[in-house]
C-alpha cells in the first residue's frame, strides 16, 4: 500500500479531508469545511490555497515557487 493510500485510509474522512499528491511527488491535505476549503503540503506544514466559501481565492502558492525539500 503506497503512503498516499495509507494516508487516506487511515485519516481520510470523506468529502473533508483527502490526501493527494502533485506531479512533483509533494502531497497535500486537501480540506473541504462549510465555510471555506484549503490545501496543505504535508512536507513543512505549508498552507498553499486557502478559499473562503463563495469567494475566490485568498492565499496561494505562487506557480513560480522552488517549492522543494
Amino acid at each position: 500500500m503506497s503512503k498516499l493510500e495509507l494516508l487516506n485510509q487511515k485519516y481520510g474522512l470523506e468529502g473533508k479531508l483527502v490526501f493527494r499528491q502533485r506531479e512533483d511527488g509533494f502531497i497535500y491535505a486537501d480540506v473541504t469545511a462549510p465555510d471555506a476549503k484549503a490545501q496543505i503540503f504535508l512536507y513543512g506544514a505549508h498552507l498553499v490555497s486557502f478559499t473562503p466559501q463563495g469567494e475566490e481565492e485568498v492565499l496561494w502558492l505562487s506557480a513560480i515557487s522552488d517549492f522543494a525539500p
